[in-house]
This record gives structure tokens, sequence and C-alpha cells, in this order.
């Protein structure tokens, strides 16, 4: 296997030749170009041999060993002969590699929504500097946000909460499918009407999951009569907490005596 083959087998790709590879203090940087002479027009599928130019992109990809790596991609624009074809020049895509306008590779993009997803921005964010591909908490939550919403099967079990959009002024309702696991609304305040509307338009949900509130419950029972209200397994055990706290508390008398009189004995 020669230098190019290794490159390619580590880039994920064939489609790319590499011109020349250089090794710098703790980055790699590979200057590579398309194998492809023509490209067909994204916008009518003309397909055109005539070059108009080059440009070059540096993408990031990820890291070989402890080594960044940098893309030198020199990129082909071509004309379009179309005559009725809104675009007179493109350039060629790279969909399988990088996204237009991306400064990341595709797969650098998806192992970093693997990695932020289940942490919060900050954790990953010194996460993402120890792999060689940065992105301050900013613009990882900016890459979250822009995660397409995830599909949800019928609900069944559902679980509803208050949720701080800023802590101790505003709040809104948060409802989570239990069974999967997985947030499926966030509503804008913890009123009655908001809540019991959401759940008049999921039809059958069986069971609601819930705290204290009064709003909650009154909420529960008229969007969805039919549920079973229970406590949350948070407020079970504060409740529990709490019951065992008075118990110990009302007897402390019998227990501090218990105590001298073993002190004593040993």
């Amino acid at each position: 296997m020669n230098t190019t083959q290794l490159c390619q087998r580590l880039l994920g790709t064939d489609q790319l030749f590499i011109h020349q590879v250089e090794v710098e203090a703790g980055r790699i940087r590979l200057k590579v170009s398309s194998k492809h002479s023509t490209f067909g027009c994204p916008a009518c599928g003309w397909v055109s041999d005539k070059m108009h130019s080059q440009y070059v992109r540096h993408p990031v990809d990820l890291a070989w060993a402890d080594y960044q790596v940098v893309l030198e991609l020199h990129v082909k624009r071509f004309f379009c002969h179309n005559a009725g074809c809104s675009k007179r020049t493109f350039a060629e895509r790279f969909p399988d590699l990088v996204a237009s306008y991306a400064r990341r590779t595709a797969r650098v993009l998806e192992r970093q929504r693997q990695i932020a997803l289940p942490l919060c921005a900050r954790a990953a964010e010194k996460l993402f500097h120890l792999f060689h591909f940065g992105m301050s908490d900013t613009s990882i939550n900016r890459l979250l946000r822009d995660l397409p919403e995830p599909e949800f099967s019928k609900l069944r079990v559902v679980g509803v909460d208050d949720w701080a959009k800023r802590k101790g002024q505003r709040y809104g309702t948060i409802l989570v499918d239990l069974e999967q696991r997985q947030i499926v609304d966030l509503l804008e305040d913890q009123t009655c009407q908001t809540l019991s509307e959401w759940l008049a338009e999921h039809e059958g949900i069986e069971v609601v999951s819930r705290d204290r509130s009064k709003t909650y419950a009154k909420a529960i029972s008229e969007g969805a009569p039919d549920a079973v209200q229970v406590a949350d397994r948070w407020h079970l055990l504060k409740n529990l907490s709490d019951t065992v706290c008075k118990l110990f508390q009302s007897e402390s008398t019998l227990i501090k005596a218990r105590m001298k009189r073993r002190n004593r004995q040993i």
C-alpha cells in the first residue's frame, strides 16, 4: 500500500487525488483534489468539462493519532453552458466528504454530534480540544439546534415538569416520552390551558407522571381525562426522605437517650 492509498483509506474516500503530504508540528496537511475532470451543474444537471477557475478550501478532518489533519482541498469551478440555467459557473461538490461552505468534514461534524448530545456544551468543548477539532460552547449549541427533530411514535407514558428559561423568573413546561427517554416538546409557559390543549392534541396517552402541582393535575384531568396520574420518581423519593426526617425529629429524644445508653455500655 503506497502513501496515496493509505491517505485515501484514512480519509474514507477514493475519489480524491493526493498531491502532497506535509507533516508539521502536531499537524498533517494534505493537498488534495478531485479525480474527476467533469461535473454536473447542481441547478440543472448539465455536465461540464470547461473549467473556469480553482480555489482552495481548508476543512478540518479527524485526527490521525495525535496529529490534527487539515485538508488543502483544491476545488474546480466549471462553466454551465445551459442557456436556460440561472447559474453561469458552479463549483464541484464533495457531499460524502464536506458540505458546501463547511469548515469541517462530514465525519468530524458527526463525531461532534455524538460527543455533544449526551454532554453539556462546556464539557463537550473541553473534549473537542483533546480530539483536535475544537469548537466553542456557543457553536456546539448551534450545532445541536440544527439537528432534525426526532420522530416519535404514539405516546403512551409521558412525564410533565417545569423547566427554567431564566431561573427564578421565567419557566415553561417540558414533556418527556418516558418509554423512549426522549424530550417530546417544550411549552412556553406553565398554564393549565397550554398543557391541557397539548394533551388533547396527543390522543392515546395512558399514564402521565407529574410533580405535586395542582395546575398540572387540573390540566391533565382536562386534556387527558382517561390517563392515570402518578407521582414521578424524584418526588416519591423526596416525600420518603421528608417523612423519614420528620419521623427521626419526632423521636429525637428517644434516639438521643438510646445513643447515650449505648455509649456508656461501650
